[in-house]
């Protein structure tokens, strides 16, 4: 199986199990909100909220594969910031927890800035949107480096984290490097590049990036499969994530080897 034929059987395969996952949790009412009817959930938790950053990963890795196909890398890389961001909540919102096993005050408030409406009244936006508290993405980041699970010390893995955040945020925020990067020579020609890349090494790159937030968003699903009690989901994606064994060797290799492998490389170049 090719990579791009493995990461439209592993969107399909995520969906449809995600999916199945619903079932674990009431389906939303139709309720009104400033006189206008919307869906929202009666009972709303943080095992919820986990379930439904799975449902957006589903929504993303379709959108991913759309663009993919069209050879839109720089707004593919977009997306791909956006699985990360929900592959972290996920992995924040399951570990290690407070007292009795309930949510520690900061996933306390992650959970209730998720479900917080944008506009108390829609129907007067200018006059009722509402202050939102997040939760810094740094200190999500340093929570689960910290994690006792995780196979780094917490700096290491706190910095890749960073890393990887930081690497994806120029193309969020349009920065000049990066919109450089559609800039090239076509027939002696030089030109920016607004329809797509396709047919050039850069989607070799956009493809080995995909396949390592397919299967980042792959383990973050299984973790919410294990939340909810279901080993059969957890098995069925379990199954998939086996298939890019062939694509992704640095995860079968030690992270701390892989890790010092990188630094040497960095530390050989500046001599």
């Amino acid at each position: 199986m090719n990579p791009v034929k493995l990461l439209h059987v592993a969107s399909a395969s995520i969906e449809r199990n995600v999916l199945e996952l619903g079932q674990h949790f009431k389906s939303p009412e139709l309720v009104e909100l400033d006189g206008m009817p919307v869906f929202r959930h009666r009972q709303q938790d943080d095992l919820l909220m986990s379930y439904l950053k799975c449902v957006r990963l589903c929504s993303l890795n379709n959108a991913v594969l759309v663009l993919l196909d069209s050879g839109q890398i720089y707004e593919t890389f977009i997306l791909a910031r956006c699985i990360d961001e929900s592959v972290e909540d996920i992995f924040y919102l399951s570990r290690a927890r407070g007292a009795g096993d309930s949510p520690s005050e900061d996933q306390l408030q992650m959970v209730r800035e998720f479900f917080q409406e944008e506009f108390a009244r829609p129907n007067d936006p200018l006059n009722t949107n509402t202050a939102r508290n997040r939760l810094k993405r740094e200190k999500i980041q340093a929570a689960i480096a910290a994690d006792v699970a995780a196979p780094l010390n917490p700096y290491d893995s706190k910095q890749s984290s960073k890393v990887i955040h930081r690497s994806f945020s120029g193309y969020v925020h349009g920065a000049y490097p990066h919109i450089m990067e559609a800039y090239g020579v076509s027939g002696g020609v030089g030109r920016y590049f607004t329809r797509g890349l396709a047919g050039t090494p850069r989607m070799g790159e956009c493809i080995d990036v995909l396949l390592h937030s397919f299967y980042r968003g792959i383990l973050a699903a299984r973790v919410v499969a294990k939340r909810c009690s279901s080993p059969e989901v957890d098995d069925a994606l379990l199954a998939i994530a086996n298939l890019f064994d062939e694509f992704l060797p640095t995860f079968a290799e030690d992270p701390k080897v892989v890790l010092r492998r990188i630094k040497d490389r960095a530390r050989k170049s500046k001599t």
